[in-house]
């Protein structure tokens, strides 16, 4: 999974790609700067147990009201977790890992990151 989205930025010099391990470095990047979109994994991994992942950096993203958009990753996904990302406003896809289609999730992320390779 990781190596398809490195690669469908790989060319696209406009907007290099960042990678983190956990939602706490994830909230570091974006409190330093704007990113256009985000892709995280609904649980992504993290240090604290308390941490629910990539729900809690959507809640983030949506309390702080930063201008960005999200697609959300999971093999795991509830439908109120769906809801939940859709109403935000953050979210603009939710993607199920266990039925993940390449092509679509390039088709995705080049509606919103120009110049990324379909």
């Amino acid at each position: 999974m990781e190596e398809v989205i490195l690669e469908a930025f790989e060319d696209n010099v406009a907007h290099p790609l960042k990678k983190v391990k956990n939602t706490r470095q994830a909230i570091e990047l974006i409190r330093e700067q704007i990113f256009d979109l985000i892709i995280s994994d609904i649980r992504l991994v993290d240090d604290d147990p308390e941490d629910s992942g990539g729900m809690y950096l959507l809640q983030y993203i949506h309390e702080n009201r930063i201008p960005t958009k999200m697609i959300i990753l999971s093999a795991y996904g509830t439908s109120s977790q769906m809801r939940y990302a859709f109403r935000s406003g953050i979210a603009v896809d939710f993607l199920d890992k266990s039925d993940f289609d390449v092509l679509e999730f390039r088709q995705i992320i080049s509606k919103y990151i120009p110049g990324t390779t379909t």
